[in-house]
Formats: structure tokens, sequence, C-alpha cells
């Protein structure tokens, strides 16, 4: 395509094919608003060419995949539900302003399901929810408190295994819990200056169903300095959050991630 001219009363301004392009909409960040409760957030975290992807927030800790294309201002994906609802959601949007209104539609029947307006509360695609669902109300099921010992696992695909026997969980009443095996006793009572060299931060707390753990190791300097020495890796010294379902039934603790559901037995009284 070839420059236009126009001309204005202060003279001519050349006008490249570039400029009469539209210009691409930038779909990264969180919408808030109601989708399937009164109050959700949707977070597209990527966006390549017309493609995203992201998460519609229902809570702080429960989310379902979002997949979308989009064009202009407009947008189509799908909302993937867990199994147990049957099908998907069908979401259809146009972003006008800081505004994204859109229609819902279930993937089994094309009549309307809702429509609502989305407010774009941030461009940012690492948008902090708690922002919108405000801090979790800490709850310590006091049923958890005792020590925990692995049964089995069950992985996503149907099959058994028995990845983490020997490696037990102790819950305290203080919100912290502590990871127990015989092989790490026996290395300790072996080797007591390997108790010094790092050690783990573990806390927990419970909101309704919900199991939430973070563990962070900490590695003292001498430990590094071995490390370096030998040319070991350094622990990642970051927090690490796990969210599980949970529910105990008698002396059974069972846990439920995307990945694997595992039983435990309660140890002792």
């Amino acid at each position: 395509m070839r420059p236009l001219l126009v001309f204005l009363a202060g003279g001519i301004v050349w006008i490249t094919p570039d400029f009469l392009l539209p210009v691409r909409t930038k779909w990264t960040g969180a919408f808030e608003g109601e989708i399937i409760n009164p109050l959700n957030v949707l977070v597209i975290t990527e966006q390549r060419d017309s493609a995203v992807q992201g998460k519609v927030f229902i809570n702080l800790y429960e989310h379902y995949p979002f997949h979308g294309i989009t064009k202009a201002n407009r947008i189509k994906g799908v909302i993937i539900l867990p199994p147990d609802r049957e099908e998907s959601m069908i979401l259809i949007g146009k972003l006008l302003k800081d505004s994204l209104h859109i229609t819902l539609t279930t993937s089994s029947d094309s009549n309307l399901y809702a429509k609502s307006r989305l407010k774009k509360v941030s461009a940012s695609a690492n948008y902090d929810v708690q922002k919108t669902f405000g801090k979790p109300r800490q709850q310590f099921d006091e049923r958890l408190i005792g020590k925990w010992c692995p049964l089995y696992d069950i992985s996503a695909d149907g099959q058994r295994k028995n990845d983490n026997l020997g490696i037990c969980k102790e819950y305290m009443g203080s919100g912290s819990f502590l990871f127990s095996s015989g092989t790490m006793e026996a290395i300790y009572n072996k080797y007591p200056e390997a108790r010094a060299t790092s050690w783990s931060k573990n806390t927990w707390f419970t909101v309704n169903n919900r199991l939430i753990e973070t563990t962070q190791i900490i590695v003292s300097e001498k430990a590094k300095e071995t490390a370096l020495k030998f040319g070991f890796p350094i622990p990642d010294e970051r927090p690490k959050e796990l969210i599980y379902e949970y529910e105990i039934k008698g002396d059974t603790l069972i846990t439920t991630t995307a990945k694997r559901k595992s039983f435990y037995i309660r140890k002792g009284s």
C-alpha cells in the first residue's frame, strides 16, 4: 500500500500503511464481575496473536481454565468446568473502554445462560486476586492436628502409587507442621550437624474444605558455602504454597489436587 497524502490547514501530512492497520487490543489483565457467581475474576495471563488463555477465579483458591480467541475488541472462549459439571461454558464478549460485556451459554445448549458486564481492574497478567476477594479467613480444623502417614496415592489417570511411603506429616495446633520419616531421623542421629545446616518453615491453615500448606526451605550460610564448594545446587528458598481439597473419614485423611488423590492414616492418639 502506498503512503497517502492528507492536506490540512497547516500543511501536508503523510500517513503510512502501518497507521491504517487496526491497533492490536491488549487482553492480558483482570476483569471483575459476575460470571458463574455474583463476584468472579477472569484473569487473562497470556496472549499470543489472537489466542488467549487464563483462569476464572470463583474464590481465592478455586479457579477454572479459560481459553479463547480474539478479534479486535471481541472475544470468544470456553471456561472448562470440573468433570462433575458435565459441560463447559462458552463466553462471548466485547471490550468497550474499561468494561468487558459478556454473554454466557453452556457447551450443550446455545440458549442464554447469563449476561454481565465485567470491569477491567488491572492490566497485569499477575493480578493478585486477594484484591478482589480479600484475605482469607484462616481457620485451623482441629481434626487435622496430629500425625498422618501416607497409605497410597491415586494419580489422575487412576493408577495407584506408593511414592511417599514413610514420609509423615504432623500438624500442630500453632499452625505449623513437620515432615518426619525414619530415614531422616536415622541420618540426623548419625550426623547431628546435618540438622543444623538447613531446615524448613512449614505452615498450614484451612478455608472451608481447602487445606493450604506453605513450605519454605531455609539454608544456612555454611551449607551454601559447602554446596558451592562441591558444585551442588542450592535449594530454592522461596516459599511454596500447595492447596488441597480435603476430607476426613474416621482415621483417614484424603487430600485431592488436579494431579492426584492421597490417602493418609492417623498415627497415635
